[in-house]
């Protein structure tokens, strides 16, 4: 009788370090599930709709012990999402923190979603307070062409306000895993989380386009927006290699006007 699975038996079921994304997780055996990946070390994701089943869900994946990632299953740049943290002090987010704090209870956010007859479908998962990375690519049909990896330096509301293009084999070796598992072809970006010691990368989100950073990347010698153009045309493609250390850093620039708009150079 031919063998099934060749590999060792013993790893075939081996979860640590890998990531699931559980639908109907919050109840039942979706529930059990999630427990039993979230204790042997896999990184889960639960999708559920209804406060039981959302507080189940908080519950499965060690809330309030743990903080945790709330996000609507439908939203785009930030929105609907925050993080679940019963540690933190409401006096200090009140007097220390701006009003766009990222943090709320697990009270606050059931009495916001209670706004609506219909609670959205949120997404609960783990919190990754690591670094973060983004990783652009160009890629022909699941074979990368050029590929430019940026570690975020300081990081506000998901903006990378400074950063620096580095070579990080580990998040390139996840990200070229997943080009080619998805044969994705043209320009687009990845972003990327560790989790709180640094030890693992997570992926978050593909974005099959070009991202609001990439302008880094052509700072560091790898212009990507161009050789998209360029092997859109049928045009040669040159062999390049990003400049590691580039750095970028954002600045506020203020602009005066007159009263019939235009503007002041002073």
């Amino acid at each position: 009788m031919p063998k099934v699975y060749s590999g060792d038996l013993t790893k075939m079921f081996d979860i640590a370090g890998k990531k699931a994304m559980i639908f109907g997780g919050a109840g039942g055996f979706g529930e059990a599930i999630a427990e039993g990946y979230a204790a042997n070390g896999c990184s889960v994701c639960i999708s559920s709709r209804g406060e039981e089943k959302l507080k189940a869900a908080v519950s499965a994946l060690g809330y309030p012990e743990k903080a945790l990632c709330v996000k609507a299953a439908v939203g785009n740049g930030s929105r609907g999402i925050r993080m679940l943290n019963a540690n933190i002090s409401r006096f200090d987010l009140f007097f220390e923190q701006k009003p766009n704090s990222m943090f709320i209870s697990y009270e606050e956010l059931i009495r916001t979603l209670s706004e609506r007859e219909t609670m959205p479908e949120m997404l609960v998962m783990e919190y990754l307070p690591g670094t973060e990375y983004s990783v652009d690519f160009l890629a022909d049909h699941g074979e990368p062409i050029y590929t430019v990896s940026r570690r975020g330096l300081s990081v506000v509301t998901s903006n990378m306000m400074s950063l620096v293009v580095d070579d990080n084999p580990a998040v390139k070796k996840i990200c070229t895993q997943v080009v080619r598992s998805l044969e994705l072809d043209g320009n687009f970006g990845f972003d990327l989380l560790y989790n709180a010691n640094d030890e693992t990368p997570y992926v978050i989100e593909i974005n099959p386009r070009l991202t609001a950073g990439v302008v880094s990347c052509a700072a560091a010698g790898v212009n990507l927006p161009y050789l998209g153009m360029k092997r859109l045309l049928g045009e040669p493609l040159p062999e390049l290699t990003p400049h590691f250390g580039t750095r970028m850093s954002r600045r506020y620039q203020e602009a005066f006007f007159d009263a019939a708009g235009n503007r002041l150079d002073w």
